[in-house]
């Protein structure tokens, strides 16, 4: 298992989960979803390649609708 963090929580992944696995595992719609991968914005083109390291680092910011 590979250590790593998303949105500031701790969280073991296999090492071939990608972005767009652990996304839907977690249950987040790609829709309306930005993600920050290492500090960096991912393209969501990349989602289905890009894999964890140990200790990497994601933030998922989720946009919503609002008046």
């Amino acid at each position: 298992m590979i250590n790593i963090t998303v949105n500031g929580k701790p969280m073991s992944v296999s090492p071939d989960t990608t972005v767009s696995d652990l996304l839907s595992e977690m249950g987040v719609e790609e829709c309306g979803t930005a993600v920050a991968f290492s500090n960096e914005i991912l393209s969501s083109a990349l989602w289905s390649k890009q894999t964890f390291k140990d200790n990497d680092k994601m933030i998922v910011i989720r946009a919503i609708q609002g008046g």
